[in-house]
């Protein structure tokens, strides 16, 4: 690595570059540039810029994209995983009480009990892995 006077630097002067205790010159040059303030700092519309319609159609399209690859790896929640280990009640015990606050029905710490052991069987499968609840009206059947 050679800084900008090419004078060869060591592995202990690259090491204090990164933690900034050398800093030499032309670190110097380049962080004391006078700022320009006339422009303004406000985004551009549409109406402004043509690209940038484009660019946020663009911008959702590979998000969907990325979801679709995230959810191909997924498989959905077994609501009939269940234990009766004592192990697993107490975590589960334990989840609920952080969780839940006000009164506390034993549905819903058995709904938690489900959806944790499901999600440690998953983990246990690979940790990649993620559960899908479908939402539909006709996911049900």
């Amino acid at each position: 690595m050679v800084d900008d006077e090419r004078q060869p630097v060591g592995r202990d002067q690259r090491i204090a570059l990164r933690r900034g205790a050398l800093r030499g010159q032309a670190f110097n040059e380049a962080h004391s540039a006078p700022i320009d303030r006339t422009t303004t700092s406000e985004p551009y519309t549409s109406t402004q810029h043509p690209l940038s319609a484009m660019t946020v159609e663009a911008n959702q399209e590979d998000e969907a994209q990325q979801e679709a690859e995230a959810l191909a790896f997924a498989r959905p929640l077994d609501v009939h995983r269940w234990s009766e280990y004592p192990e697993a009640n107490l975590f589960v015990d334990e989840v609920y009480a952080r969780c839940v606050q006000g009164k506390r029905t034993d549905i819903e710490r058995k709904h938690l009990k489900v959806v944790l052991l499901d999600l440690y069987v998953a983990s246990l499968e690979h940790p990649d892995l993620k559960l899908v609840v479908p939402m539909s009206t006709g996911a049900q059947n």
